[in-house]
Protein backbone atom coordinates (compact mmCIF):
# COMPACT_ATOMS: atom_id res chain seq x y z
CA UNK A 1 0.00 0.00 0.00
CA UNK A 2 2.88 2.35 0.78
CA UNK A 3 4.41 2.03 -2.67
CA UNK A 4 0.99 2.03 -4.31
CA UNK A 5 0.31 5.34 -2.58
CA UNK A 6 3.66 6.74 -3.69
CA UNK A 7 3.19 5.56 -7.29
CA UNK A 8 -0.33 7.00 -7.41
CA UNK A 9 1.03 10.32 -6.20
CA UNK A 10 3.68 10.32 -8.92
CA UNK A 11 0.96 9.53 -11.48
CA UNK A 12 -1.00 12.53 -10.15
CA UNK A 13 -3.82 10.31 -8.87
CA UNK A 14 -4.28 11.97 -5.48
CA UNK A 15 -7.52 10.10 -4.75
CA UNK A 16 -5.89 6.69 -5.18
CA UNK A 17 -2.86 7.84 -3.21
CA UNK A 18 -5.11 9.06 -0.38
CA UNK A 19 -6.93 5.74 -0.39
CA UNK A 20 -3.70 3.72 -0.28
CA UNK A 21 -2.14 5.74 2.53
CA UNK A 22 -5.44 5.86 4.40
CA UNK A 23 -5.97 2.10 4.17
CA UNK A 24 -2.41 1.46 5.30
CA UNK A 25 -2.88 3.74 8.33
CA UNK A 26 -6.21 2.07 9.12
CA UNK A 27 -4.64 -1.37 8.97
CA UNK A 28 -1.53 -0.50 10.99
CA UNK A 29 -0.54 3.11 11.75
CA UNK A 30 2.66 1.96 13.46
CA UNK A 31 3.72 -0.05 10.42
CA UNK A 32 3.07 2.93 8.14
CA UNK A 33 5.16 5.09 10.48
CA UNK A 34 7.94 2.50 10.29
CA UNK A 35 7.73 2.42 6.49
CA UNK A 36 8.13 6.21 6.44
CA UNK A 37 11.08 6.03 8.86
CA UNK A 38 12.71 3.32 6.74
CA UNK A 39 12.29 5.20 3.46
CA UNK A 40 15.79 6.66 3.65
CA UNK A 41 16.36 9.92 1.84
CA UNK A 42 12.64 10.11 0.99
CA UNK A 43 11.62 10.06 4.67
CA UNK A 44 10.72 13.75 4.94
CA UNK A 45 8.84 13.73 1.64
CA UNK A 46 6.90 10.63 2.65
CA UNK A 47 6.07 12.17 6.02
CA UNK A 48 4.78 15.25 4.20
CA UNK A 49 2.49 12.99 2.13
CA UNK A 50 1.01 11.49 5.29
CA UNK A 51 0.41 14.99 6.70
CA UNK A 52 -1.10 16.17 3.43
CA UNK A 53 -3.45 13.20 3.26
CA UNK A 54 -4.45 13.51 6.91
CA UNK A 55 -5.52 17.10 6.20
CA UNK A 56 -7.16 16.17 2.90
CA UNK A 57 -9.17 13.36 4.48
CA UNK A 58 -10.38 15.75 7.18
CA UNK A 59 -11.30 18.42 4.61
CA UNK A 60 -13.28 15.82 2.70
CA UNK A 61 -15.19 14.83 5.82
CA UNK A 62 -13.48 11.49 6.33
CA UNK A 63 -12.65 11.84 10.03
CA UNK A 64 -11.82 8.13 10.55
CA UNK A 65 -9.22 8.18 7.77
CA UNK A 66 -7.81 11.48 9.02
CA UNK A 67 -7.68 9.99 12.53
CA UNK A 68 -5.69 6.98 11.36
CA UNK A 69 -3.28 9.10 9.34
CA UNK A 70 -2.90 11.48 12.30
CA UNK A 71 -2.05 8.45 14.44
CA UNK A 72 0.82 7.75 12.05
CA UNK A 73 1.96 11.38 12.29
CA UNK A 74 1.82 11.25 16.10
CA UNK A 75 3.96 8.12 16.06
CA UNK A 76 6.45 9.81 13.73
CA UNK A 77 6.72 13.18 15.46
CA UNK A 78 5.83 12.18 19.03
CA UNK A 79 4.95 15.64 20.33
CA UNK A 80 2.06 17.17 22.24
CA UNK A 81 0.44 18.83 19.23
CA UNK A 82 0.36 15.66 17.13
CA UNK A 83 -0.95 13.46 19.98
CA UNK A 84 -3.57 16.15 20.67
CA UNK A 85 -4.74 16.04 17.04
CA UNK A 86 -5.01 12.26 17.16
CA UNK A 87 -6.78 12.36 20.55
CA UNK A 88 -9.30 14.89 19.23
CA UNK A 89 -10.08 12.78 16.17
CA UNK A 90 -10.44 9.66 18.30
CA UNK A 91 -12.93 11.55 20.45
CA UNK A 92 -14.83 12.80 17.42
CA UNK A 93 -15.06 9.26 16.00
CA UNK A 94 -16.10 7.62 19.26
CA UNK A 95 -12.82 5.90 20.15
CA UNK A 96 -12.77 7.16 23.71
CA UNK A 97 -10.20 4.79 25.23
CA UNK A 98 -7.82 5.57 22.38
CA UNK A 99 -8.53 9.26 22.87
CA UNK A 100 -7.72 8.95 26.57
CA UNK A 101 -4.44 7.17 25.78
CA UNK A 102 -3.49 9.79 23.17
CA UNK A 103 -4.23 12.68 25.55
CA UNK A 104 -2.02 10.94 28.12
CA UNK A 105 0.80 10.87 25.57
CA UNK A 106 0.23 14.54 24.73
CA UNK A 107 0.36 15.36 28.45
CA UNK A 108 3.64 13.45 28.74
CA UNK A 109 5.08 16.15 26.47
CA UNK A 110 3.17 19.13 27.89
CA UNK A 111 1.97 18.20 31.39
CA UNK A 112 0.88 21.73 32.29
CA UNK A 113 -1.02 22.58 29.10
CA UNK A 114 -4.48 23.79 30.20
CA UNK A 115 -6.25 22.73 27.01
CA UNK A 116 -4.82 19.21 27.13
CA UNK A 117 -5.73 18.87 30.81
CA UNK A 118 -9.29 20.00 30.13
CA UNK A 119 -9.74 17.80 27.08
CA UNK A 120 -8.32 14.72 28.82
CA UNK A 121 -10.66 15.32 31.76
CA UNK A 122 -13.63 15.67 29.38
CA UNK A 123 -12.92 12.16 28.09
CA UNK A 124 -12.96 10.77 31.63
CA UNK A 125 -16.06 12.68 32.72
CA UNK A 126 -18.36 12.66 29.73
CA UNK A 127 -17.27 9.65 27.69
CA UNK A 128 -15.62 7.04 29.90
CA UNK A 129 -17.55 7.95 33.06
CA UNK A 130 -14.69 6.92 35.32
CA UNK A 131 -11.83 8.33 37.36
CA UNK A 132 -13.90 11.39 38.20
CA UNK A 133 -11.54 12.44 41.01
CA UNK A 134 -8.73 12.47 38.45
CA UNK A 135 -10.90 14.49 36.06
CA UNK A 136 -11.65 16.98 38.85
CA UNK A 137 -7.95 17.37 39.62
CA UNK A 138 -7.20 17.88 35.91
CA UNK A 139 -9.82 20.63 35.61
CA UNK A 140 -8.39 22.32 38.70
CA UNK A 141 -4.85 22.09 37.27
CA UNK A 142 -6.07 23.48 33.93
CA UNK A 143 -7.56 26.51 35.69
CA UNK A 144 -4.48 27.08 37.87
CA UNK A 145 -2.07 26.58 34.97
CA UNK A 146 -3.97 29.04 32.80
CA UNK A 147 -3.39 31.73 35.39
CA UNK A 148 0.34 30.92 35.41
CA UNK A 149 0.53 30.89 31.60
CA UNK A 150 -1.34 34.18 31.24
CA UNK A 151 1.15 35.87 33.58
CA UNK A 152 3.91 35.22 31.05
CA UNK A 153 4.83 38.36 29.15
CA UNK A 154 5.78 36.77 25.83
CA UNK A 155 2.80 34.51 25.30
CA UNK A 156 1.75 34.18 21.63
CA UNK A 157 -1.77 35.48 20.92
CA UNK A 158 -3.02 32.08 19.73
CA UNK A 159 -1.79 30.42 22.94
CA UNK A 160 -3.40 33.14 25.05
CA UNK A 161 -6.75 32.60 23.33
CA UNK A 162 -6.40 28.81 23.59
CA UNK A 163 -5.57 28.99 27.31
CA UNK A 164 -8.41 31.41 28.04
CA UNK A 165 -10.87 29.11 26.31
CA UNK A 166 -9.45 26.11 28.16
CA UNK A 167 -9.87 27.94 31.47
CA UNK A 168 -13.47 28.85 30.66
CA UNK A 169 -14.27 25.29 29.57
CA UNK A 170 -12.47 23.72 32.53
CA UNK A 171 -14.39 25.94 34.97
CA UNK A 172 -17.73 25.01 33.38
CA UNK A 173 -16.82 21.32 33.25
CA UNK A 174 -15.61 21.40 36.86
CA UNK A 175 -18.92 22.88 38.01
CA UNK A 176 -20.84 20.23 36.05
CA UNK A 177 -18.67 17.52 37.58
CA UNK A 178 -19.17 18.85 41.11
CA UNK A 179 -22.94 18.87 40.53
CA UNK A 180 -22.76 15.32 39.20
CA UNK A 181 -20.78 14.17 42.24
CA UNK A 182 -23.22 15.91 44.63
CA UNK A 183 -26.11 14.20 42.88
CA UNK A 184 -24.43 10.79 43.13
CA UNK A 185 -23.65 11.39 46.79
CA UNK A 186 -27.26 12.41 47.44
CA UNK A 187 -28.58 9.33 45.64
CA UNK A 188 -26.29 7.03 47.61
CA UNK A 189 -27.72 8.33 50.90
CA UNK A 190 -31.27 7.33 49.92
Amino acid sequence: LFYHGRASWELDDKDMSLLAFGLFAQKDAALLAQAVRDSGPSRDVNKSYVKYFADLAFQRGNAPMSRDLNHTIALLEDDAARWNNYAFLCRETGLFEESHDAYAKALDHAPDDPQLLNDAAVILQYHLHRDLDQAKAMYERAIANTKKQLDKKKLPKEDKARYELAQKNAAANLEALKAELRKKKGNSKK
